[in-house]
């Protein structure tokens, strides 16, 4: 078992000092759905032969012993992440291996635990079973979604419709790559509300128009973003070189489409773990 993460790791720091970075948009959608699915098989057909050194190695990753290693590996995978800011934890090569690592104990325990289920322990089955599922797919949606997440940034000028946005890049030479969006947005107007003239919060109202010309009109304030055909829009911040006039609003557009599926795992986390400790 030990052999595997040690392999594994070696291969990543290599790749590491190789190539840089990991190039995330090579691994967007179709290939991370292929490699997903190449860990669901992996985790299926994994044999469980314990005369056999190598199937055992693998099948040990199921085990209480394989769990504690692959977390505390995550751990300080963090850890060492979060010294060495310079590297991204989504384009870093080390850390997808250990989250990988962890997905395949947590899914070869859930199917220790489907294999091994007796009637007389339902209630403890279940809350493992939802617990580990939980966790298996919030961790699976934070790193295979990671290549179809990214964020743009719009300049809004007040009664200016426009669907033209940027994004950052690293492949880029200016870091910036134009982004045309599947609607245009219009700031209609802009307030800004204050407290004994300090500014407290502020507000837009945009008009989205869809390819079909069809509109809508929404307000988009501090920290409260508006959801629109599967993108997040927040209002990031405003023009302020103009003393009481706003030409502009700066929006940052994020898209996120596995999010529903990492809230479903954060969900049945907390079911499973609730389901514990009542349990108790």
């Amino acid at each position: 078992m030990y052999a595997i993460a040690i392999i594994l790791l070696g291969i990543a720091m290599v790749l590491q000092v190789l190539v840089g970075n990991i190039p995330i948009r090579l691994f967007a959608m179709p290939m991370n759905i292929i490699l997903l699915i190449g860990l669901l098989c992996a985790i299926g057909f994994t044999p469980s032969d314990p005369k056999n050194k190598v199937s055992k190695a693998f099948a040990d990753y199921g085990t209480r012993q394989g769990a504690v290693f692959c977390f505390a590996l995550g751990v300080a995978a963090m850890l060492l992440l979060a010294l060495l800011p310079q590297y991204y934890a989504t384009a870093n090569w080390t850390f997808p291996v250990v989250i990988i690592l962890l997905l395949y104990s947590l899914g070869l325990a859930i199917r220790r635990r489907l294999l091994t289920f007796r009637i007389g322990h339902q209630r403890r089955n279940i809350a493992f079973l939802i617990t580990h599922t939980g966790l298996f797919l919030a961790l699976a949606a934070g790193c295979f979604g990671a290549a179809d997440s990214y964020t743009l940034h719009q300049l809004s000028y007040i009664g200016q419709p426009s669907a033209e946005a940027v994004q950052e890049t690293e492949n880029n030479a200016t870091g910036l790559a134009a982004y045309t969006l599947p609607f245009s947005i219009t700031t209609d107007d802009f307030i800004i509300e204050t407290e004994d003239g300090e500014t407290t919060a502020y507000k837009a109202i945009l008009t989205l128009t869809n390819a079909d010309s069809v509109s809508t009109v929404v307000t988009t304030a501090t920290n409260r973003p508006v959801y629109y055909h599967g993108y997040h829009i927040y209002l990031s911040s405003y023009d302020r070189q103009l003393a009481g006039q706003t030409a502009y609003v700066v929006l940052d557009i994020t898209k996120q489409p596995w999010q529903w599926l990492m809230l479903t795992g954060i969900l049945l986390l907390l079911f499973g773990l609730c389901t514990y400790i009542l349990k108790e």
